[in-house]
């Protein structure tokens, strides 16, 4: 195995072929106002936004040609290419981890089906408890798909909040390496209205994050819809950015599909390096109040969000 990729394939969810699941129990008894009660309240500890990655699942095939695309577009390195069983169940993954100044990536190319419910989920957040991170999105409202598991090098787990955004939670024995990013990425959750209210109820006790701002009437060119417009809800939390996209279900392509924003700093050298190395502009540039935004679809078809300004 590549000691390198060994040392940090945590957030790669690298397991060995036999591997022990832990059923995470929760208290019946607990009760607003009672000690237990209030542990709960107090959000999962996480290791910082370098440690957050996004999952890209890729075409057969195409992994190399991804990893040269995003590099040449982004900067950064990667742990290079070597198969994996990923999962708690049988399954087979060419899988490399990405360090890119916007931000971190654990790229998948499956060579076996994708066991259900991996693929999607849309993150890995880096935190110092699985166990207890899945007794905590159990209590904030979510759910557990996939209770936590150990692989040779750490614990995984992976929670699932109101509205459908899926997250894998890690650690990994040794959570040295990781540098600190140049921008903060934004995790895109797209939502009905319907949902609004429970996802942030569970996502904010969970993260401890704080509604940044609360816009009703976003310029729904935003989303592929001038003249329209649509909620949107930007949210600081301990495992980064996340802005909330909501409306009533319906959104022009390619809106929807991209998982991740990425900011930069030059938009057009960003989006002429990404597609002189096999990217395809699907949407924009958009020009908004306060960003210019565009998304992008990278070699293996992965979908992404690039954006300049700032994020408030």
């Amino acid at each position: 195995m590549n000691s390198k990729l060994g040392k940090r394939a945590g957030i790669l969810g690298v397991v060995a072929a036999t591997l022990a699941g832990v059923v995470v129990a929760v208290s019946a008894g607990s009760a607003e106002g009672t000690p237990d009660a209030a542990a709960w309240r107090t959000p999962v500890k996480a290791w910082g936004v370098e440690y957050d990655a996004s999952h890209v699942y890729l075409q057969h095939g195409t992994l190399p040609a991804f990893i040269k695309s995003w590099e040449a577009t982004f900067g950064g390195t990667d742990n290079g290419r070597n198969t994996f069983q990923i999962t708690p169940t049988p399954s087979k993954a060419l899988a490399s981890i990405i360090h890119s100044p916007v931000g971190l990536l654990a790229a998948y190319d499956y060579q076996t089906p994708v066991p259900f419910p991996f693929g999607a989920e849309q993150t890995g957040f880096g935190v110092h408890d699985p166990d207890l991170g899945a007794d905590a999105a159990l209590r904030s409202g979510a759910e557990v798909t996939v209770t936590p598991w150990t692989g040779p090098v750490g614990r995984e787990a992976v929670v699932k909040f109101p509205g459908g955004f899926a997250s894998q939670i890690w650690l990994q024995y040794d959570m040295s390496g990781f540098t600190p990013l140049k921008t903060q990425p934004e995790f895109r959750v797209y939502l009905t209205e319907s949902t609004v209210g429970a996802f942030l109820s569970a996502y904010l006790k969970f993260t401890g994050g704080r509604v940044v701002s609360d816009v009703r009437n976003a310029d729904g060119g935003e989303v592929g819809a001038p003249g329209t417009t649509y909620h949107r809800i930007r949210i600081s939390t301990q495992f980064g950015n996340t802005v909330v996209l909501a409306n009533n279900g319906a959104w022009a392509y390619p809106y929807g599909r991209d998982t991740t924003g990425y900011t930069v700093t030059d938009m057009a050298a960003t989006v002429a390096k990404a597609k002189a190395t096999g990217a395809t502009v699907l949407s924009g540039p958009y020009k908004s109040a306060d960003r210019t935004s565009v998304i992008l679809r990278f070699p293996g078809g992965y979908v992404a969000e690039v954006h300049d300004g700032t994020f408030h």
